[in-house]
């Protein structure tokens, strides 16, 4: 049954969870449309307008399945990141409100990176989930929304993005985490069922009620590149959507720095400069600018070596992309050091020597101590 819409349930920036009619039943704005401003929440209050279908919250089915509380750490918002895109992209064709589940976590992400932006980002590089597939595309939806707010983009083409990639692998789950313990080569049929996973995905959305063409072709190009190498059509230049490219560039990043069988996980600065050498041939420049800046060369939570010899944790980034602000956690001499303490690496005594693989050191990283805000 319809009912009227209160002002406070008109969220600017936020698509509409449904459509919305007025007291006539005449369409004012579909589903997905974004408002903007306060100008257009103000039309639409003004009208008297209804949801033409309320839109229920999804019942959690567990603790890590609550929607975090305002204020809540990065680490709670991580973990409920995951198991809740987990679930609901189980059942993507028949859940029902699908894009306004997914847009929960869309509303999740933005609300912590406006409070805890580096203790997220940092959740990226030490995030433990055990499901490689939905972490990844957790990861790729952070670092996207980053990139679209360094960038300046509007909140309706970062919502686009966002949602991509939290979609773009919808199709391939199971098959992308079976493929990271593959070490040799694909038979040709895997690999043709890898590229057409794009088109794959987009399917299961549709199936899935969503109608938004920026969101769905972004998942669809995710795979072409600038110079017509990529899948699944072998597009090129400006033939790929802005959205599309942004996920792209984060998508790579992200898995260059992820081990698998058949390669070793790359440090932030080798993943980045590698993808930085073929810009504007496989991804657009300011994408991946957009990704080094919202970063940086060391991200927070990358585990470095110093000038001094000391251990340190990248706690937030500095003025400079390969120099950050990081906090040393184990000095010169081995040992644990009682608290942590700031080291700014633009020091010359504190510059960063080399970047260390936490696990191969033997070392926790306590997160709650790091970023206690």
């Amino acid at each position: 049954m319809p009912t009227l819409i209160q002002r406070h349930e008109i969220l600017i920036g936020h698509p509409l969870l449904s459509d919305v009619r007025d007291r006539n039943n005449i369409l004012l704005a579909r589903a997905g449309w974004v408002v903007e401003n306060e100008r257009e929440r103000d039309a639409l209050f003004a009208r008297r307008a209804y949801w033409a279908t309320p839109v229920r919250p999804l019942t959690p089915d567990s603790v890590k399945d609550e929607l975090p509380l305002i204020g809540a750490k990065a680490p709670r918002v991580y973990e409920f990141l995951n198991y809740r895109l987990e679930r609901i992209s189980r059942d993507v064709e028949t859940i029902s409100n699908f894009e306004s589940y997914l847009f929960d976590l869309v509303k999740v992400i933005r609300d912590s990176l406006s409070r805890q932006y580096d203790a997220l980002l940092a959740q990226v590089m030490l995030g433990a989930y055990p499901r490689y597939s939905i972490r990844h595309a957790i990861d790729t939806a952070i670092l996207v929304e980053a990139m679209g707010i360094e960038s300046g983009h509007p909140v309706g083409v970062r919502n686009n993005m966002t949602c991509a990639a939290l979609t773009m692998n919808i199709s391939m789950l199971e098959m992308q985490d079976k493929l990271r313990d593959i070490a040799g080569e694909l038979p040709e049929s895997v690999l043709a069922m890898v590229k057409e996973h794009p088109k794959r995905s987009v399917g299961m959305l549709k199936k899935a009620g969503i109608t938004n063409q920026s969101w769905l072709t972004a998942v669809d190009q995710h795979h072409e590149r600038l110079d017509g190498a990529g899948y699944p059509k072998g597009l090129r230049d400006q033939s790929i959507s802005l959205e599309a490219q942004f996920v792209a560039a984060a998508d790579v990043l992200l898995a260059r720095m992820a081990p698998a069988a058949y390669k070793e996980a790359e440090t932030p600065a080798k993943a980045f400069w590698g993808a930085y050498e073929s810009r504007g041939v496989d991804i657009r420049q300011d994408a991946l600018t957009a990704a080094i800046k919202a970063m940086g060369l060391y991200p927070p939570g990358t585990l470095v070596r110093l000038a001094n010899y000391d251990l340190a944790v990248v706690i937030s980034r500095g003025k400079e992309i390969s120099k950050p602000i990081a906090a040393s956690i184990v000095g010169e001499r081995g040992l644990v050091l009682p608290s942590p303490l700031p080291r700014d690496t633009s020091d010359e005594d504190y510059a960063v020597a080399a970047v260390v693989d936490p696990a191969r050191v033997g070392l926790t990283i306590n997160t709650d101590v790091l970023w206690p805000g």
